[in-house]
């Protein structure tokens, strides 16, 4: 939209070393939202689960038993590593099944372990 612009008015050295500054500004974000992006998900009001911080909760005595309800946050360490789980064995299910179909069309090349 405004490239060819950018590029006649500045010529194309200058454009282009524009385009990798800003390359190298940003670069950065995606590994701030990595390490940081818990902490900036907490802080938000658009957040699912979030409760305003004007009503303070009702503090427990000191005696009550732990909630026996499981936590519903998960970090998202662990949300991608359960995801990249998943994804692993949903990959290792594709293959199975591919190999299943060229053993049954007689053309499968792949190495079998034989006992």
């Amino acid at each position: 939209m405004f490239t060819r612009i950018m590029f006649n008015r500045l010529g194309t050295q200058w454009a282009l070393t524009l385009l990798a500054f800003l390359s190298v500004l940003f670069a950065p974000i995606p590994f701030i939202f990595y390490y940081y992006g818990a902490r900036i998900r907490a802080h938000s009001t658009f957040a699912p689960g979030h409760t305003p911080a004007a009503t303070p909760a009702p503090s427990a005595p000191a005696t009550a038993a732990p909630s026996a309800a499981p936590s519903t946050h998960r970090s998202s360490h662990e949300t991608v590593r359960d995801m990249q789980a998943e994804l692993d064995l949903g990959e290792e299910v594709d293959r199975q099944d591919e190999i299943t179909q060229e053993k049954k069309q007689g053309v499968y090349r792949g190495q079998e372990t034989r006992a």
